[in-house]
């Protein structure tokens, strides 16, 4: 039950960093989905960050774990945000903005997987 609570308070956490994101930068920019993809790969260099960090360096509860990783990682990332995006925009005819969000997605995410464990081994 500890467990399912951890994940509780730290989804909670991301998703409300995500909420804040999302209000910035919507008002910085409204024709590209640029809030989404920064909580993405935000999110992503965390966790590559965290799952070096705990697995190489510290020791830490599983249920401490559970709430940075699965929670607040889970909660500050957004796919199905992401997918619904390019939904949109290809319904509008947007294809190659789709297909650049779609790229930039997956290439950057990936990037701060590895920035993340980089910093962490630097640590």
């Amino acid at each position: 039950m500890l467990k399912i609570f951890a994940i509780f308070i730290g989804g909670g956490l991301g998703a409300s960093l995500r909420w804040f994101f999302g209000e910035y930068f919507f008002k910085i920019a409204k024709t590209f989905p640029f809030s989404t993809l920064f909580v993405n790969i935000l999110g992503s260099f965390i966790l590559g960050f965290l799952a070096y960090y705990f697995a190489n360096r510290i020791y830490i509860s599983n249920e401490l774990k559970l709430l940075l990783t699965t929670g607040f990682c889970g909660g500050v990332t957004t796919f199905s945000t992401f997918a619904y995006e390019n939904y949109s925009m290809f319904e509008n005819g947007e294809i190659t903005k789709s297909l650049s969000y779609i790229f930039l997605s997956i290439v950057l995410s990936l990037v701060g997987i590895f920035a993340g464990v980089y910093l962490a081994k630097q640590c």
